[in-house]
Protein backbone atom coordinates (compact mmCIF):
# COMPACT_ATOMS: atom_id res chain seq x y z
CA UNK A 1 0.00 0.00 0.00
CA UNK A 2 2.83 2.39 0.84
CA UNK A 3 4.48 1.73 -2.51
CA UNK A 4 1.22 2.38 -4.38
CA UNK A 5 0.72 5.68 -2.51
CA UNK A 6 4.31 6.71 -3.24
CA UNK A 7 3.94 5.85 -6.96
CA UNK A 8 0.68 7.83 -7.21
CA UNK A 9 2.25 10.81 -5.49
CA UNK A 10 5.34 10.64 -7.71
CA UNK A 11 3.26 10.44 -10.92
CA UNK A 12 1.12 13.38 -9.77
CA UNK A 13 4.18 15.55 -9.14
CA UNK A 14 5.61 14.69 -12.58
CA UNK A 15 2.31 15.51 -14.30
CA UNK A 16 1.91 18.84 -12.48
CA UNK A 17 5.51 19.79 -13.31
CA UNK A 18 5.03 18.88 -16.98
CA UNK A 19 1.83 20.92 -17.24
CA UNK A 20 3.56 23.90 -15.64
CA UNK A 21 6.43 23.74 -18.13
CA UNK A 22 4.04 23.48 -21.09
CA UNK A 23 2.00 26.43 -19.82
CA UNK A 24 5.14 28.60 -19.48
CA UNK A 25 6.22 27.87 -23.06
CA UNK A 26 2.83 28.55 -24.66
CA UNK A 27 3.45 30.91 -27.57
CA UNK A 28 7.24 30.57 -27.39
CA UNK A 29 8.78 30.75 -30.89
CA UNK A 30 12.23 29.13 -31.43
CA UNK A 31 15.07 31.43 -32.44
CA UNK A 32 15.48 29.63 -35.78
CA UNK A 33 12.11 31.05 -36.90
CA UNK A 34 13.48 34.62 -36.81
CA UNK A 35 16.18 34.26 -39.50
CA UNK A 36 18.81 36.08 -37.44
CA UNK A 37 16.55 38.89 -36.17
CA UNK A 38 17.54 38.68 -32.52
CA UNK A 39 15.59 41.80 -31.53
CA UNK A 40 12.33 40.35 -32.84
CA UNK A 41 13.07 37.02 -31.14
CA UNK A 42 13.60 38.76 -27.79
CA UNK A 43 10.54 41.02 -28.16
CA UNK A 44 8.27 38.14 -29.24
CA UNK A 45 9.33 35.69 -26.57
CA UNK A 46 10.16 37.88 -23.60
CA UNK A 47 8.58 41.35 -23.97
CA UNK A 48 5.31 40.06 -25.40
CA UNK A 49 5.21 36.98 -23.15
CA UNK A 50 6.54 38.51 -19.95
CA UNK A 51 3.59 37.04 -18.01
CA UNK A 52 5.24 33.63 -18.48
CA UNK A 53 8.20 34.88 -16.39
CA UNK A 54 6.88 37.60 -14.06
CA UNK A 55 6.46 36.22 -10.55
CA UNK A 56 8.75 33.28 -11.34
CA UNK A 57 12.39 32.55 -10.63
CA UNK A 58 15.01 33.99 -12.96
CA UNK A 59 16.27 30.48 -13.76
CA UNK A 60 13.26 29.97 -16.10
CA UNK A 61 14.22 33.05 -18.10
CA UNK A 62 17.82 31.78 -18.31
CA UNK A 63 16.61 28.37 -19.48
CA UNK A 64 14.61 29.89 -22.35
CA UNK A 65 16.74 32.81 -23.57
CA UNK A 66 18.85 30.72 -26.03
CA UNK A 67 21.22 33.56 -26.97
CA UNK A 68 24.64 34.23 -25.47
CA UNK A 69 24.54 36.49 -22.43
CA UNK A 70 28.04 37.90 -22.43
CA UNK A 71 28.05 41.21 -20.61
CA UNK A 72 25.62 42.74 -18.16
CA UNK A 73 25.27 45.43 -15.55
CA UNK A 74 23.40 45.48 -12.28
CA UNK A 75 20.81 48.21 -11.90
CA UNK A 76 21.68 49.88 -8.60
CA UNK A 77 19.29 52.37 -6.98
CA UNK A 78 18.95 54.15 -3.68
CA UNK A 79 15.53 53.61 -2.09
CA UNK A 80 16.23 54.36 1.54
CA UNK A 81 19.19 52.02 1.15
CA UNK A 82 21.45 51.07 -1.75
CA UNK A 83 20.25 47.99 -3.59
CA UNK A 84 20.07 46.11 -6.86
CA UNK A 85 16.63 46.36 -8.48
CA UNK A 86 17.51 44.34 -11.58
CA UNK A 87 20.05 43.55 -14.25
CA UNK A 88 20.43 44.36 -17.91
CA UNK A 89 22.10 42.16 -20.51
CA UNK A 90 23.83 43.23 -23.68
CA UNK A 91 22.66 40.58 -26.12
CA UNK A 92 24.42 40.12 -29.47
CA UNK A 93 23.94 42.94 -31.90
CA UNK A 94 20.87 43.51 -34.05
CA UNK A 95 21.65 44.55 -37.64
CA UNK A 96 19.78 47.66 -38.73
CA UNK A 97 18.65 48.59 -42.27
CA UNK A 98 21.79 50.64 -42.99
CA UNK A 99 24.22 47.78 -42.45
CA UNK A 100 25.07 49.01 -38.95
CA UNK A 101 24.23 47.34 -35.70
CA UNK A 102 23.07 48.22 -32.21
CA UNK A 103 23.34 46.10 -29.07
CA UNK A 104 20.06 44.82 -27.70
CA UNK A 105 19.59 45.42 -23.99
CA UNK A 106 17.29 43.09 -22.06
CA UNK A 107 16.25 44.59 -18.73
CA UNK A 108 15.08 42.25 -15.97
CA UNK A 109 13.67 43.88 -12.83
CA UNK A 110 13.42 42.03 -9.51
CA UNK A 111 10.32 41.75 -7.36
CA UNK A 112 12.27 42.96 -4.33
CA UNK A 113 15.39 45.08 -3.91
CA UNK A 114 18.51 42.95 -3.37
CA UNK A 115 21.33 44.07 -1.06
CA UNK A 116 24.01 45.66 -3.26
CA UNK A 117 27.14 44.09 -1.77
CA UNK A 118 27.25 40.78 -3.68
CA UNK A 119 26.07 42.11 -7.07
CA UNK A 120 28.59 44.94 -6.78
CA UNK A 121 31.42 42.55 -5.89
CA UNK A 122 30.61 40.19 -8.79
CA UNK A 123 30.46 43.05 -11.29
CA UNK A 124 33.83 44.32 -10.09
CA UNK A 125 35.52 40.89 -9.88
CA UNK A 126 34.18 39.56 -13.20
CA UNK A 127 34.29 42.80 -15.19
CA UNK A 128 30.53 42.74 -15.89
CA UNK A 129 30.96 39.42 -17.71
CA UNK A 130 28.11 36.97 -17.14
CA UNK A 131 29.54 33.85 -15.49
CA UNK A 132 28.28 30.78 -13.65
CA UNK A 133 28.84 32.74 -10.44
CA UNK A 134 26.27 35.38 -11.45
CA UNK A 135 23.90 32.71 -12.71
CA UNK A 136 24.12 30.88 -9.38
CA UNK A 137 23.49 34.07 -7.42
CA UNK A 138 20.53 35.40 -9.44
CA UNK A 139 18.76 32.17 -10.53
CA UNK A 140 16.43 32.09 -7.52
CA UNK A 141 15.45 35.77 -7.64
CA UNK A 142 11.81 36.48 -8.59
CA UNK A 143 11.18 38.55 -11.74
CA UNK A 144 8.99 41.67 -11.56
CA UNK A 145 9.31 42.88 -15.16
CA UNK A 146 11.14 42.32 -18.45
CA UNK A 147 11.63 44.77 -21.28
CA UNK A 148 13.94 45.26 -24.23
CA UNK A 149 15.61 48.34 -25.65
CA UNK A 150 18.25 49.01 -28.27
CA UNK A 151 21.41 50.92 -27.48
CA UNK A 152 20.85 54.63 -28.03
CA UNK A 153 17.08 54.59 -27.63
CA UNK A 154 15.38 56.56 -24.90
CA UNK A 155 12.75 53.93 -24.18
CA UNK A 156 12.61 53.08 -20.49
CA UNK A 157 11.13 50.03 -18.89
CA UNK A 158 8.17 50.43 -16.58
CA UNK A 159 9.29 51.23 -13.04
Amino acid sequence: MKIFTFVCLFVSVIMISSCSLLRNNKGFVPIEAFAGDTLQYIKTNFDNRKEAYVGKKFKYFLKDINVPLNSYFADFVFKGEMGCEGIAFFVNENVDGNGGSKPIIVHVKWERLLPSEEPSRMERDNGQTWTKQEEGFYKGVIIKDICTTEWGTCTECAK
